[in-house]
């Protein structure tokens, strides 16, 4: 009998990397089609808008209270350099899991005197799901900001196409 018990969880042990492995999978498909759900779900919702205008143009003012608000939660960050897009670090720009919003988004964020629209222009490697993470000039301005929840209106999907897709 011990024998048996012995060779029972010796197979219970060899099979853990395995369920690993299984349930890894699991969690990432859940993510990938939770993200799918949650973009198609905004580009039903969202009208597209235009951002830019010709002067002979009359465009109404943008009414960003019938546009559909999405929490993300929000970290901030000030490190010099090139963003994911090839472009220099600046004010307005934030990054994101490029699986919600795509490079090239624009976005109203409402986060206190954070507020206002920003261009998704990079991503992070900690950057996953319905997250933020928004440039800021200075280290303590970013330590200052901490993380919140912030809530995020969509006026322009980035990437290949700006339209939505269907």
């Amino acid at each position: 009998m011990s024998r048996g018990g012995a060779r029972g969880a010796a197979c219970g042990w060899a099979s853990a990397p395995l369920l690993f492995w299984v349930l890894l999978a699991v969690v990432s498909a859940h993510a990938y089609f939770s993200a799918r759900a949650l973009k198609d779900e905004a580009e039903k919702a969202a009208p597209e808008v235009s951002l830019t205008a010709s002067p002979e143009e009359k465009v109404p003012p943008l009414d960003l209270e019938r546009l559909p608000a999405l929490t993300f939660l929000a970290t901030a960050y000030s490190l010099p350099g090139q963003t994911a897009s090839g472009e220099t670090v600046r004010v307005g720009i934030v990054a994101a899991d490029p699986e919600i919003l795509p490079i090239g988004s624009i976005i109203h964020l409402s986060a206190g005197r954070y507020s206002g629209i920003y261009t998704v222009l990079d991503t992070g490697l900690n950057i996953r799901g319905r997250m933020l993470d928004i440039w800021m000039p200075t280290v303590e301005e970013a330590r200052a900001f901490g993380v919140r929840r912030v809530k995020v209106r969509i006026l322009r999907w980035g990437g290949k196409s700006s339209a939505p897709r269907r």
